[in-house]
């Protein structure tokens, strides 16, 4: 960050005690900036007129145009470190934000998770056996649930263990797919339900799917 030390602009004016006539007229103007811990000191003087102009840059002499050549210089690279600073500030605020983010999808993939292999488990009733209702809306078939358990969860599983931070993108595509999966899920077990009731002529059956209702 450039420090501009204190600018002042100085007259000091000798004034004779017995006629008042002025002896010497001085005038001393410095400007000293601190830029990336090179130190550059202009320094201008008018005495009586005659001006002097002083260029330093930690403390040695040079040209004018090397002192402004480098001041140019030392400013540019001051403010491309400001800018790379503040980009490496925002790559650090979205990245923290990504991972609080995934973090919570991580946790939604969870829940999503155990209520699917929650609603596999009520599928798996022995009572349902002959009375799937398997629809193409829902689950179209024997083996496509078989390759709902013994596939598509344990990759859910897989990503949910995850400890690299994920694409959140993809995590929240996976929410999507895993709530339309509950939902199918749910409403074959609900005609699975229903399709048992009215199908069965089992009294014990019957009594055994009402305590599902």
């Amino acid at each position: 960050m450039m420090m501009r030390l204190p600018l002042f602009s100085l007259t000091f004016l000798l004034i004779y005690p017995l006629n008042a006539r002025i002896l010497e007229q001085l005038s001393l103007f410095r400007q000293k900036e601190d830029i990336g811990g090179i130190i550059f000191d202009y320094r201008h003087e008018s005495v009586n007129g005659k001006i002097c102009d002083e260029w330093r840059i930690n403390q040695e002499p040079v040209e004018q145009e090397i002192f402004k050549n480098k001041l140019f210089a030392a400013q540019q690279q001051e403010w491309e470190l400001e800018q790379l600073a503040a980009q490496q500030e925002r790559e650090q605020y979205q990245k923290e934000h990504s991972q609080a983010r995934v973090a919570v999808l991580q946790k939604l993939t969870a829940q999503a998770k155990d209520t699917i292999e929650g609603l596999l488990k009520r599928l798996d009733n022995p009572l349902f056996g002959a009375f799937m209702a398997y629809q193409p809306d829902t689950i179209g078939s024997m083996q496509e649930l078989h390759h709902l358990k013994k596939v598509v969860l344990p990759k859910i599983t897989q990503v949910i263990n995850l400890e690299k931070v994920g694409d959140v993108c993809a995590y929240e595509k996976l929410i999507n797919k895993l709530a339309t999966l509950e939902g199918r899920l749910e409403r074959l077990y609900i005609q699975t339900l229903n399709q048992a009731i009215s199908k069965s002529d089992d009294s014990c059956v019957l009594k055994k799917l009402l305590e599902l209702v």
